[in-house]
């Protein structure tokens, strides 16, 4: 595990390759406390990734720690786009609603543009922009292949959702779980996702 300040696109894709285990984002003021999943996931010989929600703001964060996914477990690449967009779902559940502390827009052009204030607001506040986000992965034999994204927000209790179903609905919780196996942990911070073995 690396440790580095103010990674770029291109550091933080270099940090991700193999035989790396993933790296963390000093940002100061911030420290960075990982969590259970983190922990066991890089225990366990795992990818991670923690790094202050600006700098996730300005990456294809879920692109390319799917990229370095396939390239540390190749057995899964004919699940590459949904891992992918289970991530983008997380990722940026973990953003904007998590560590910003942004709510989703209303479904009209003045809810649009107040969502767009409010996030840049949110991203000019260093004490919101330097939150962790934490990202981490590991095949786990007989389960499969397993993921946690957790923020520093407030938190919050999810609603009901159905697992695994065979039509997605349009918002992120209901994507996530109609492509894998989702728990919501640590209050609502931590999301778990796990793509079983038979799926692969």
């Amino acid at each position: 595990m690396m440790a580095a300040e103010r990674l770029s696109p291109l550091s933080l894709a270099a940090a991700l390759r193999p035989p790396n285990a993933g790296v963390i984002e000093i940002e100061r003021g911030h420290p960075c406390r990982p969590g259970d999943s983190f922990l066991h996931h890089l225990q366990l010989g795992g990818l991670g990734l923690a790094i202050a929600t600006g700098t996730a703001h300005r990456c294809d964060l879920a692109f390319t720690f799917t990229t370095a996914l396939m390239l540390h477990y190749p057995q899964w690449q004919s699940r590459e786009e949904s891992i992918a967009r289970v991530l983008h779902e997380a990722v940026t559940n973990a953003i904007v609603h998590g560590n910003l502390d942004v709510a989703t827009p209303t479904a009209d052009l003045d809810g649009f543009h107040a969502y767009c204030a409010a996030l840049d607001a949110a991203l000019d506040d260093p004490a919101k922009a330097g939150r962790p986000i934490e990202i981490s992965a590991v095949h786990i034999d007989g389960l499969g292949l397993q993921l946690a994204v957790r923020d520093h927000g407030r938190g919050f209790v999810p609603a009901p959702v159905e697992t695994h179903t065979a039509e997605p609905r349009e918002h992120g919780l209901s994507i996530i779980s109609s492509l894998s196996r989702l728990r919501i942990l640590e209050g609502g911070r931590c999301a778990e996702i796990t793509f079983r073995d038979e799926e692969s």
